[in-house]
C-alpha cells in the first residue's frame, strides 16, 4: 500500500514572519548640523540681558541729568554760568552707555563683516573673537577722541567751554547707545536685514556729527564769526579718527580671515 509522502521543507526558504533579521547598526539618517548664530549663543544672550537691566536702572536714576543736558544743548551758556558737577551715579550712567554704544556698533560690524566680507559664523570661537576685537577697537576709538578733545580745547579754548563740550559729546554718545540697542536686538533675534542695521548706525553717526558741528559752533566760533575754523576743528577731530578706525577694521578683518582658515 503506497504511503503518502510528506512535503519537504526547503531549507533555503524561510518565512518572513518567523525569521528575524540582524539589527542594522546604522539606523537613521544623519542630519545636517545647525549653523552657529548669535541668537543661540548663551554668552551673547547673557550680555544683552545684563545690558538691558543696567540700562533701565541707569536711565531711571539719571533722568534729571538727561533733561538738564538736553535743555542746555541748543543754546549758548554764559561764561559766568556755574558748571554743575555730576554725581557718581550720573558718571556711571555716562560710562555705561558709552560701553553700550561700543557693544551695539561692534555687533552691527560683526553682522556686516559676516555677510559681506568673510564668514565669521563658521565657529563660535571666531565669532566671539571678532566681537571682542571690534568692541575694544571702538572703545579705544572713543578714548582717543576724548583725548584729542581735551588737548585741543586746553590749548585753544577756555576751560569752561572745554568742559561743556566734553559733556555734550558724552550725552550724544550715551543717547546713541540707547537708540541703537533696540536695533541690535532686532538684528540678533529677529533677523533684521544687515543693510537696515548698517543704515541705522550710519544715520545715527550723521546725526551725532551734525549736532557736534552745531554745538562746537555755539561754544567756540559763534562770536568769532569765522565758520571755516569750525570746519577745520571737526575735520581734525572727527574725520581723521574715522579714517584710522577704518584702517584698523581692515587689519582686524584680515587677521580674522586667517584665523578662520586655520580653524577649517
Amino acid at each position: 500500500m503506497p504511503t503518502a509522502s510528506l512535503p519537504t521543507v526547503d531549507s533555503t526558504h524561510t518565512d518572513s514572519l518567523c525569521t528575524t533579521t540582524p539589527a542594522d547598526n546604522n539606523q537613521g539618517i544623519a542630519g545636517e548640523q545647525v549653523p552657529y548664530t548669535l541668537a543661540r549663543d548663551n554668552v551673547i544672550t547673557l550680555i544683552l540681558a545684563v545690558c538691558f537691566v543696567a540700562m533701565v536702572v541707569s536711565v531711571a536714576r539719571s533722568r534729571r541729568f538727561i533733561s538738564r543736558q538736553m535743555r542746555n544743548f541748543f543754546h549758548t551758556q554764559s561764561r559766568r554760568t556755574t558748571i554743575l558737577s555730576e554725581t557718581s551715579t550720573e558718571i556711571a550712567f555716562q560710562v555705561f552707555l558709552m560701553v553700550l554704544t561700543c557693544l551695539t556698533v561692534a555687533l552691527v560690524l560683526y553682522f556686516y563683516t559676516d555677510e559681506y566680507v568673510t564668514d565669521l559664523s563658521a565657529a563660535s570661537d571666531v565669532s566671539h573673537q571678532a566681537i571682542v576685537h571690534y568692541f575694544l577697537l571702538l572703545t579705544l576709538f572713543l578714548a582717543f577722541k576724548l583725548l584729542l578733545y581735551r588737548l585741543t580745547n586746553w590749548v585753544f579754548f577756555t576751560r569752561t567751554a572745554g568742559i561743556i563740550w566734553m559733556k555734550s559729546q558724552l550725552l550724544l554718545w550715551a543717547l546713541a547707545g540707547i537708540v541703537l540697542y533696540p536695533v541690535m536686538l532686532l538684528v540678533v533675534y529677529f533677523h533684521l536685514q544687515t543693510t537696515v542695521a548698517v543704515t541705522a548706525v550710519a544715520g545715527i553717526v550723521v546725526i551725532v556729527e551734525t549736532l557736534s558741528f552745531y554745538r562746537s559752533y555755539l561754544l567756540f566760533f559763534k562770536e568769532k564769526r569765522f565758520p571755516l575754523q569750525n570746519v577745520l576743528y571737526l575735520c581734525t577731530l572727527e574725520v581723521v579718527p574715522l579714517l584710522l578706525l577704518y584702517k584698523s577694521m581692515v587689519e582686524i578683518n584680515g587677521n580674522l580671515s586667517v584665523n578662520i582658515l586655520n580653524t577649517l
